[in-house]
């Protein structure tokens, strides 16, 4: 799956639901300035160790330091969403430091726990289902993420456990 077209080899998921079922349109909401990618690195000023749980998973995001490439911002939501987002301006990874729970999407559900690294590609609808008290660390970017090619077999699949790889091939010359 991926915004690249047919250039590359990929995946062509079916969701599990209708992305485009409207259950109901709400109001709308302007974007603070506040957002957004900057052209600039900077940092935030407050000690985000000492910040209070807040808002959702999405908007109790706090940022913490950006740059033209990517913003980086920590989440301790204090409640769950009640909606889908769909981030159609990045990809985003966020890493689980605190909690478990589902995050749930169109290509559905992904069970998470504290560790975890998740990706969500742009573009995917999804909501956080958290267990307890969350704390996350999350990268958003305008690029793609890709998987290194170390981890990847020449069509582009993820090497896992229980994967068939080619046995080695010597380099020694038979004598």
């Amino acid at each position: 799956m991926g915004i690249g077209g047919l250039r590359r080899d990929g995946v062509d998921p079916v969701p599990l639901q209708s992305p485009c079922r409207v259950m109901k349109i709400g109001g709308f909401e302007e974007i603070s300035a506040t957002s957004g990618f900057r052209t600039h690195t900077r940092t935030a000023t407050s000690r985000p160790t000492t910040s209070m749980p807040r808002a959702d998973e999405i908007t109790g995001r706090r940022l913490l330091m950006w740059n033209n490439d990517v913003e980086i911002s920590l989440a301790r939501p204090k409640k769950q969403m009640d909606y889908f987002f769909r981030n159609g301006e990045g990809d985003e990874v966020v890493f689980v430091h605190e909690g478990t729970g589902m995050l749930e999407t169109i290509f559905g559900n992904v069970p998470y726990k504290e560790g975890d690294y998740i990706v969500i590609p742009r573009g995917t609808t999804y909501r956080f289902k958290p267990e307890g008290e969350q704390r996350y660390l999350v990268f958003e970017t305008p690029g793609l993420i890709e998987i290194p090619k170390r981890y990847r077999n020449q069509y582009g699949q993820i090497f896992g456990r229980g994967a068939v790889l080619p046995p080695p091939t010597s380099t020694r010359r038979p004598s």
